[in-house]
């Protein structure tokens, strides 16, 4: 699967304002979207009371009085934490933020949407447009992303997400399940690397970091340059990573 950084789907353009039906976005709606039983599958039998939970999907396991912050724990519905607007934010704002309780992940990972978000906020012609507008008398803004990863592509055919429940709705993978999970992942491998490459187009600098023993060949095309692809698995070399980063991000700022 490839794209075109000149003619992206809907989804997958930054600098898109929805402003029609088809462009628009629609609600996430747990009641009315959940995988329906078959001999194969599990079964959801309402969206706050009793449900099964799938075991590799076969053997259904009884799980009792599950509520609906229960199931997204459980990885059944995937919707984010509320994005932080560009502003400037204090080290204590940003603490609060980073580790509130309602910022926790769900499982699964999903580095297209990442990436979507990053390259939508820092638009200026999109939704976030006056967010990151340049200040009066000067140059163009400046666009740093870094993406901080803690492991490879792992997406879920079952979780209810951005793309719907991938099996049954075929919004990424058109109902092409050959090998399943890999064929899933790289279709939305697809997806990163193509909003990798509009962000490059947007003069966007994105640097990856991995905590992990080595840059997966995304994260390191993803990256402005191959030096900007950063993994590591101590913290004390994490730490280092992003002091790094931030002194590169600072002597850009100076040099204009």
């Amino acid at each position: 699967m490839t794209f075109d950084t000149d003619d992206l789907p809907a989804d997958l353009d930054p600098d898109l304002v929805p402003n029609s039906d088809d462009t628009r976005w629609r609600p996430l709606w747990p009641d009315v979207e959940y995988e329906r039983f078959t001999l194969n599958r599990y079964n959801q039998s309402s969206y706050t009371t009793n449900t099964v939970v799938a075991n590799d999907n076969a053997s259904p396991t009884p799980a009792t009085n599950m509520n609906s912050v229960a199931k997204q724990q459980a990885g059944f519905v995937a919707c984010g934490k509320p994005v932080q607007r560009l502003t400037t934010m204090t080290q204590a704002q940003v603490d609060s933020y980073v580790n509130a309780v309602d910022f926790v992940p769900l499982g699964g990972t999903y580095h297209d949407v990442g990436m979507i978000w990053g390259t939508r906020m820092l638009s200026t012609d999109g939704i976030f447009s006056n967010d990151n507008a340049a200040w009066g008398g000067r140059g163009a803004t400046n666009k740093v992303i870094v993406f901080l990863t803690d492991g490879d592509m792992s997406p879920s055919p079952y979780s209810y997400g951005l793309y719907g429940m991938e099996y049954y709705d075929g919004r990424v993978t058109d109902g092409d399940w050959a090998s399943a999970n890999d064929r899933q992942k790289q279709y939305h491998n697809a997806r990163l690397l193509a909003e990798c490459a509009k962000a490059q187009d947007m003069h966007i600098d994105v640097w990856t970091v991995s905590i992990a023993p080595s840059a997966t060949a995304e994260m390191t095309q993803c990256a402005t340059t191959s030096d900007q692809a950063l993994f590591t698995t101590s913290g004390a070399d994490l730490s280092a990573a992003f002091v790094r980063i931030a002194k590169q991000v600072a002597r850009l700022r100076l040099s204009k």
